[in-house]
């Protein structure tokens, strides 16, 4: 009844007008956000599931790249070409996108697109494939894991926090918590200009910001301009905005949102502590909230991670769970949960990676504390498991 066809190239509208048809899609699965992703050994594929009469049913896009990470230190990627060998990653976010709601159907279009993968692991020689599904598919249910189970993948449960912003604005700041209120005025006393960011030259500037954020890591950014031309072309194309705060001439936070299909998803929140104290990235973040209610859009999220345990034996790892989400848990949110996916396919060659990166991990820590950390993250702890995870 249905069909696979597995492609390089879309258009991108196209693409995108049909994922609008389902209300959980996301920017993550736009056409403009995967072929941004692109770059050396790093590209887009896309799975389309298709019915008799030839409409698309399903969708599902992924990146291919190579099993060396962005956040990869200079001495490990050196080594790239030769780790190449070893096979490459399968990586997609918040999908895939199923049209339909009957039970039946979405189960064998499921099982269509995790056919369509494991034909793209043989063709592209996959160590691993690595997937998130959508947090807004609130339709998910064992039967739908269970398909994942059986076909040997991995499933772990996260949570995401976000808001319905049918709300009034007065109910959005009500939710908010009391000190997070209080930082936003304390931040608008100091005068802390926002702003969006416009120009060329503002986004060179905000991956100045990401490349400081990046050194105390140990980690060197490469090809910077680049990758910033690169983004700008992105950027005009309208799926993302970045907010900026400003204290006196000096850009001290960003923000960046993902904004798609009603749905805003915060991308990242960069601080630099140049200063004593910086309120930038609590001020964005109740800007930003408040530019996604006036711009119409459905929901505003806020990012999530891995879900709390079921019961309090490892309270060490519930304490680190509750650290993680404590700046997100501060603006009233729900909680909704998404599934980490991942069907390993080359065991041996999983296994060398990860000891590799284990100690290109070590090597970028040793690194990071013979330096200051003037900047830092909201998502620190997460780029952890970005290491390897997605990136």
């Amino acid at each position: 009844m249905y069909k696979i066809k597995i492609v390089k190239e879309v258009e991108p509208v196209k693409w995108d007008n049909e994922l609008i048809k389902g209300d959980y899609s996301t920017f993550f699965q736009t056409a403009e956000y995967l072929f941004s992703e692109s770059r050396d050994e790093r590209f887009p594929i896309f799975i389309y599931i298709v019915d008799e009469n030839e409409r698309i049913r399903g969708q599902l896009g992924l990146i291919i790249r190579n099993p060396i990470n962005l956040y990869s230190s200079v001495i490990f990627r050196k080594f790239g070409k030769i780790l190449s060998k070893l096979g490459s990653k399968g990586i997609w976010v918040s999908g895939p996108i199923i049209h339909t709601i009957d039970e039946r159907e979405r189960t064998e279009i499921l099982r269509k697109i995790i056919e369509s993968l494991d034909s793209i692991a043989r063709e592209y020689n996959l160590i691993l494939i690595d997937g998130y599904s959508p947090p807004q598919d609130l339709l998910i249910d064992k039967n739908y894991l269970g398909e994942f189970r059986k076909n040997n993948y991995h499933v772990e449960e996260f949570v995401t926090l976000a808001t319905n912003l049918d709300k009034n604005i007065e109910e959005l700041w009500n939710n908010v918590t009391k000190k997070s209120r209080g930082d936003v005025k304390r931040a608008e006393k100091r005068n802390i200009r926002v702003k969006t960011l416009e120009e060329y030259s503002e986004v060179i500037d905000y991956f100045k910001l990401g490349k400081e954020w990046a050194e105390t890591k140990g980690i060197k950014m490469i090809n910077l301009t680049e990758r910033a031309q690169k983004y700008w072309n992105y950027y005009k194309t309208g799926i993302e905005k970045i907010f900026l705060a400003y204290d006196g001439d000096e850009l001290i936070s960003g923000l960046r949102l993902g904004c798609f299909n009603g749905i805003a998803y915060t991308h990242e929140v960069l601080n630099s502590y140049s200063r004593p104290t910086n309120l930038g990235g609590t001020l964005l973040t109740w800007w930003a909230l408040k530019w996604a209610k006036d711009f119409g859009l459905r929901i505003y999220d806020f990012s999530g991670g891995l879900a709390p345990p079921k019961n309090s034996i490892d309270k060490k790892y519930h304490e680190q769970w509750d650290s993680l989400f404590s700046y997100k848990k501060k603006w009233g949110g729900s909680e909704f949960p998404y599934y980490h996916l991942i069907k390993i396919q080359k065991k041996r060659s999983h296994k060398i990676l990860r000891a590799l990166g284990r100690l290109d991990w070590s090597y970028r820590n040793y690194k990071k504390r013979r330096r200051a950390r003037p900047i830092k993250s909201i998502n620190d702890d997460e780029e952890i498991e970005k290491v390897f995870r997605i990136e």
